[in-house]
């Protein structure tokens, strides 16, 4: 793909003027992490930067990232060329600035520890999935079959019956998108149209889920941390 020719210029400039700050934005278990970098070089459309440790790893997972500066750049998505845990270095290429879908998800979304189960009714018919992701605002469920199989598609109307951990919660939702996951899954994403007085329990779910995963990730970066060390 390449890099943008703008984006390349502006980070010369930068590299020039020096002090500037950045950060680089990814998530896990749908949970973001921001780590703060410095950059460091620009060279044949790559850009080095260092970056703080906190948050780090996911960069390596994902492959990607989001490029942030405050007051300055659009948000730029890049691709991880190499990612360097002990010496603080990543360099980035094919940077574009992101699409409009990046500002999509604002509320705090999680992923659940262990398979969670969720109940679609449909008309007359009652569906059972598999939680993918959770937020105030709607959430992800898989769904065994294919797409074509579905009678549901974008627009329509379900009732919900999600199994969490303390407890089970009901709630009317409206599909905003189907996706095919193969010949024997596909993936709803649906909106909360209505409130019960159960919702509170999805919000306390999502509280502690967020400190989980918190942990978890900390965990995984002081393991692969210890990996690389034990490398050299």
């Amino acid at each position: 793909m390449g890099s943008n020719a703008l984006i390349i210029a502006d980070l010369s400039l930068c590299l020039l003027e020096g002090d500037r700050e950045f950060e680089l934005l990814n998530t896990y278990k749908g949970v973001p992490f921001l780590c703060k970098a410095q950059l460091k070089d620009i060279a044949d459309e790559v850009a080095v930067f260092n970056f703080s440790k906190t948050g780090s790893v996911y960069l390596e997972q994902e492959a990607r990232t989001i490029l942030l500066s405050d007051g300055f750049f659009d948000p730029i998505e890049a691709q991880v060329q190499s990612f360097d845990i002990l010496n603080n270095s990543i360099c980035l290429t094919d940077l574009q600035y992101a699409s409009i879908k990046f500002g999509n998800r604002r509320e705090a979304r999680v992923e659940p520890e262990t398979p969670l189960e969720v109940g679609v009714e449909f008309n007359s018919e009652k569906f059972t999935g598999q939680l993918v992701d959770i937020s105030m605002g709607g959430i992800g469920v898989y769904l065994p079959g294919g797409m074509e199989d579905s009678p549901m598609r974008a627009g329509s109307t379900v009732n919900l019956i999600i199994q969490i951990p303390d407890g089970k919660v009901g709630l009317p939702g409206r599909i905003r998108r189907i996706q095919d996951f193969g010949e024997d899954c596909h993936r709803l994403a649906i909106q909360f149209t209505g409130n019960s007085p159960e919702k509170v329990l999805i919000v306390r779910y999502i509280f502690r889920r967020r400190e989980q995963i918190r942990l978890e990730a900390q965990k995984l970066f002081e393991a692969r941390y210890q990996s690389k060390l034990a490398e050299v």
